[in-house]
């Protein structure tokens, strides 16, 4: 079953680099995890794709999309459900079920990361969750 749901947005930065936004409903169902990657697209098998862990953002980011005040804009890239297989300090595994991410992800936490904020995300063996 299907616990959460989650989002990902291409956020085109009006200075900066575009990059996109995962965002992943907290089993409370209060705040969203959130990441950002450098690169649009989630990893195909084989590839691996660095992850900023951001600050828990409000549930009502989830869908947005427009122009913020800055002048970024903000567009929906994919949306459903997803399921946390695993949840440790260093490892979450992440099932999801969207129109364009399908499959079950590995986020694995960088130690040599200072603030514990960089992960790698790659699209797990286990492809069926």
């Amino acid at each position: 079953m299907f616990k959460t749901k989650f989002s990902m947005q291409i956020h085109r930065q009006k200075n900066r680099h575009t990059h996109s936004d995962l965002r992943i409903l907290n089993e409370d169902k209060t705040t969203l995890w959130s990441w950002a990657l450098p690169k649009i697209n989630f990893p195909g098998r084989g590839k691996k794709v660095l992850a900023i862990r951001t600050a828990n953002h409000l549930v009502s980011y989830m869908y947005f999309q427009g122009t913020l005040k800055n002048g970024d804009k903000v567009t929906l890239f994919d949306r459903g459900d997803c399921k946390v297989l695993i949840e440790t300090h260093n490892l979450i595994i992440i099932y999801f079920r969207g129109k364009k991410i399908k499959g079950a992800y590995n986020l694995i936490r960088m130690h040599n990361s200072k603030k514990d904020d960089s992960w790698i995300i790659s699209k797990s063996r286990k492809s069926e969750g």
